[in-house]
């Protein structure tokens, strides 16, 4: 897996790559797939190509075609976080926040403190219903980072959900406090009374 990883680093030399990726970025999916396509024509065991393919398919909401591509790269690189990412990523979309759960455990098991994977977990747990589960990982995500408004917002979110009235009033109240002009912070503070 080392050396797939290290072809991966090999490969972000290639000009029709770097081109690949600069376009995605731009949000111009359908053209990144394209060049990255026909460079896996060339080389069809290219990860990095693979992972634009897969990008490019996931922003077009081609999710199977998506989740596949993912599957292909974790089986050559098991530990490649960021195609397991676009797997979580993808499987969320399709609405099957149950398996996203199984691919985001275990990419929080290796890196605990990923900041994405714990907003996907998160928002898995929220999707099949965990909601106190879903609370606790804002609640450690604002430890990594308290000046977040978005994750306050979110944690008043479940409070309520919950039926944490004052916790979650104390949420949106943190939020202003850090965001004062932020619109959704007093749309959710508003909207408790």
């Amino acid at each position: 897996e080392g050396a797939e990883l290290g072809a991966i680093e090999a490969s972000l030399e290639s000009p029709e790559l770097k081109k690949a990726t600069a376009l995605l970025a731009e949000g111009s999916a359908r053209d990144a797939q394209a060049i990255a396509e026909k460079y896996l024509v060339a080389f069809p065991d290219d990860l990095l190509a693979t992972m634009i393919v897969a990008e490019a398919s996931l922003a077009l909401w081609e999710l199977d075609r998506a989740e596949q591509l993912a599957r292909s790269i974790l089986d050559r690189a098991p530990t490649f976080l960021r195609a397991s990412m676009l797997l979580a990523t993808c499987l969320i979309k399709q609405v099957r926040a149950r398996d996203a759960l199984a691919v985001l455990d275990e990419v929080i098991s290796r890196k605990p403190t990923n900041r994405p994977a714990l907003i996907l977990l998160a928002e898995s747990r929220a999707g099949v219903g965990d909601i106190d589960q879903a609370a606790a990982i804002y609640e450690k995500l604002l430890t990594l980072d308290p000046r977040c408004v978005d994750w306050w917002m979110y944690l008043g979110q479940h409070y309520r959900a919950l039926g944490r009235r004052d916790e979650a009033i104390g949420a949106y109240r943190q939020g202003l406090d850090i965001g004062p002009n932020s619109g959704s912070a007093w749309w959710s503070l508003g909207n408790y009374f």
